[in-house]
C-alpha cells in the first residue's frame, strides 16, 4: 500500500492555490472529512494533488501531512492526483527548526564543492543558521551571515562562469543530492516509504 503526503501552508492552506480552499483538519486519532469529489482531474489543473516520499522535496512547504486519496486517480510523476482526498495526520516531526537542520546538512553535503577562497564564508554561514535553529544566534547574526554567504556565492559563480566543466558537474551533483537529500529527510522524520 502506497503512503501518500500533502504539504500545505501554515493552516493547512494549499501551497500554490489562493482561492481561500483549507483542508479540512483531522480530530484527535481521526482523519479530517473527505474533500468534494471533483471530477474530470488532471495534473496542475483539477483534483487533489497527494505525493509520495522520492518526492517530497519539490513539494516542501510549512506543513507537512500524511494523506488518503480515493476514487479516479492520474500519476504524474512527481504527485497523483485524486478525485478526493483526506488529510490523516500531522507529520508534527516537520516544523520550522527541522527544516532549518535540514537546509544545514544538505548545504554541508556540498560545501566542499565550494571553491575554496569562499568556503569558509559559508561553512560560518551554515554554524550560524544552525545555531539560529536552535535559539543561539540572533536574527541579526543569521541576516549578516546570510549577506556574507550571497557576497561569497556570488563571487565564486563570477569566477567559475564560462566554465562548462562546473555546470555538468553540478547537473550530476544535483541528482545525486537529491536522493542523498531525500533518504536524510526520511529518515529525520521518522517517514514511512511504503510502496
Amino acid at each position: 500500500m502506497t503512503t501518500y503526503y500533502k504539504f500545505t501552508r501554515t493552516g493547512r492552506r494549499p501551497t500554490h492555490a489562493n482561492n481561500g480552499f483549507v483542508w479540512p483538519a483531522p480530530s484527535g486519532k481521526r482523519p479530517g472529512k473527505w474533500t468534494d469529489r471533483i471530477d474530470n482531474i488532471a495534473a496542475c489543473e483539477r483534483g487533489y494533488h497527494l505525493t509520495t516520499v522520492p518526492h517530497l522535496l519539490t513539494w516542501a512547504s510549512d506543513e507537512l501531512w500524511i494523506a488518503d486519496g480515493r476514487g479516479a486517480s492520474v500519476d504524474a510523476g512527481d504527485k497523483v492526483v485524486f478525485e478526493s482526498a483526506r488529510l490523516v495526520r500531522r507529520v508534527d516531526a516537520w516544523n520550522e527548526r527541522t527544516a532549518r537542520e535540514f537546509a544545514c546538512w544538505c548545504a554541508d553535503q556540498v560545501l566542499h564543492l565550494i571553491p575554496e577562497p569562499y568556503r569558509a564564508t559559508c561553512a560560518n554561514t551554515i554554524e550560524v543558521a544552525r545555531a539560529f535553529a536552535d535559539g543561539r544566534a540572533t536574527p541579526q547574526e543569521l541576516a549578516a551571515a546570510r549577506a556574507a554567504a550571497r557576497a561569497a556565492a556570488w563571487d565564486a559563480a563570477w569566477d567559475a562562469a564560462g566554465d562548462a566543466a562546473w555546470d555538468a558537474a553540478g547537473a550530476a551533483a544535483r541528482d545525486a543530492a537529491r536522493d542523498a537529500q531525500t533518504a536524510h529527510l526520511v529518515q529525520l522524520l521518522g517517514l514511512e516509504e511504503s510502496s
